[in-house]
């Protein structure tokens, strides 16, 4: 799992991803930081996940199959949270797939992704989106100030930050 470096633990926020390419599988979501990164959104009771195949939503390792239409390349994700009424929700193409997870306990959440066998995404945290949230959405990008900038290391010479 990639697990975005600011998380939000209050209000309703956005994000989206791209689907680049119909090689691989691919979960998106939202994740604690207490969620296993060696496994995939969803994995534990730490990530909520929405799955390409069969648009399944995942939590605590529980797959709930047909819950959201199924995705892949050229579709575009969404992927909301309202942090306060412990509610996330998903879009897929601008289409609201319904609120996936209630009753999500407080904490500050990540957007998160897992990509299997050469799966590509963009990820799109705003503020300009190919399709906009509801107006109450915050983007993620509101979050830039409390990124602190790169730290240029030699290991950072050889590897770039993806």
């Amino acid at each position: 799992m990639a697990r975005c470096v600011v998380g939000v633990s209050s209000g309703t926020w956005y994000f989206e991803c791209r689907i680049r390419r119909e090689e691989g599988h691919y979960r998106v979501g939202w994740a604690q930081k207490k969620a296993e990164l060696r496994a995939a959104v969803g994995f534990d009771k730490w990530g909520f996940g929405y799955r390409d195949i069969r648009g399944a939503v995942v939590h605590d390792s529980k797959r709930l199959d047909d819950m959201c239409a199924p995705y892949g390349a050229n579709d575009v994700v969404g992927c909301s949270i309202d942090v306060d009424a412990g509610e996330i929700g998903f879009y897929k193409n601008g289409e609201t797939q319904g609120v996936a997870f209630r009753s999500v306990p407080a904490g500050t959440y990540y957007p998160a992704v897992s990509l299997y066998g050469n799966a590509q995404i963009t990820a799109n945290f705003g503020p300009t989106f190919d399709f906009p949230p509801e107006k109450d959405h915050k983007p993620i990008s509101d979050l830039a100030s409390r990124v602190r900038p790169p730290v240029e290391t030699r290991a950072s010479k050889r590897h770039r930050v993806i």
